[in-house]
């Protein structure tokens, strides 16, 4: 069985030392686990391609004083820059890590391979929550100095504030339907909201589920749906900024902190959202309402009805979720500290 796959086999002689001294160190630290162990040759080459991508970096940087090395995924993007550096003496580089980036129980074989190698050579980790930031620095104590929290946030300069001023709940949600979104349960608990109250149901995102979870929907008078599967993000903000939502909802079981629940508060919109990830951390009772991961229908039900008369549509309410997202979400504030950070 050949562990290099021909189109790498340059490479691998060329840094036969530190790939030998790399990969003994990965599996030293995954020892027990055997399924990772029984698929480390996809791991190796996967690693061997990353390394590629950091001999062309290196091929392309002219000046070493002049370069600061940013990752936004704590992934592979990461890997590729710590194998900069181990090719590259003196080297460090930074990395954003969000929520599948970060918790390795999500992962394949629970394992992020070769992690501590992309520790090995980071400056800084800046997790997008606090949530995500206890995560690595209790698995990772040794390197716990070099993770830190740092928001980040979405840009909006014109966020208009509409209320919607009628008996229908018009709800919107945002992202990628596959299973950790569990964007299908979103439909099934709106589907029986609308045995009681007219519902309007806006999804703007495509995925890999989307025929599985909507390939055969029932509709009716009182349950209208729209799937906008590709929208430009000047667009969505054009669609929040000009119609009024009840709310936006989101029910993952897997998060950082969503960036479309950025985007939903920067327009005062409340929020149904799990306790997932780093949710707590934006969802709060001045914006909407934390419900559990493994939340009951029936209490679902009842906080959207609650919710949909609450003083949550109220211009009040709604002008004091903006100025959450101002103080905590905003993107022009937010990567001004980080850039401060860095200097």
């Amino acid at each position: 069985m050949n562990l290099v796959g021909k189109s790498h086999k340059k490479l691998f002689f060329k840094y036969l030392k530190k790939l030998f001294q790399i990969s003994i160190n990965e599996v030293l630290s995954n020892a027990f686990n055997i399924s990772y162990l029984f698929s480390f040759k996809k791991y190796f080459n996967h690693l061997l391609n990353q390394l590629d991508i950091a001999e062309q970096i290196n091929s392309h940087i002219l000046k070493k004083d002049d370069i600061f090395l940013l990752s936004y995924w704590f992934y592979d993007e990461a890997l590729a820059l710590s194998l900069l550096c181990e090719i590259n003496n003196g080297y460090k580089y930074c990395s954003r890590a969000h929520a599948f980036d970060i918790y390795e129980e999500h992962s394949e074989n629970n394992v992020i391979p070769f992690r501590k190698l992309q520790f090995k050579n980071i400056s800084k980790v800046f997790s997008v929550s606090k949530f995500g930031t206890e995560y690595l620095q209790k698995k990772y104590p040794r390197f716990k100095q070099n993770i830190e929290t740092f928001y980040i946030g979405n840009f909006n300069e014109n966020n208009k504030i509409n209320i919607l001023d009628t008996d229908l709940i018009r709800v919107i949600s945002c992202g990628s339907i596959q299973y950790r979104k569990r964007t299908n349960l979103i439909y099934q608990v709106l589907k029986e909201v609308s045995k009681n109250k007219k519902v309007e149901w806006t999804h703007v995102g495509d995925g890999p589920e989307f025929q599985e979870f909507f390939g055969n929907l029932t509709y009716d008078k009182n349950f209208q749906i729209n799937f906008i599967k590709h929208l430009k993000n000047d667009d969505l903000m054009e669609l929040y900024r000009t119609t009024p939502f009840s709310f936006f909802i989101s029910l993952s079981d897997n998060e950082g902190i969503p960036v479309s629940i950025m985007e939903a508060i920067s327009f005062g919109i409340p929020i149904i959202s799990t306790d997932a990830g780093g949710c707590s951390e934006i969802v709060n009772k001045e914006v909407g309402v934390l419900i559990p991961i493994d939340f009951k229908q029936n209490d679902l039900i009842d906080t959207i009805l609650n919710l949909a008369t609450s003083e949550f549509q109220s211009l009040e309410l709604r002008k004091g979720i903006v100025e959450f997202w101002n103080s905590n979400f905003n993107a022009q504030i937010n990567y001004s500290k980080i850039i401060q950070k860095l200097q």
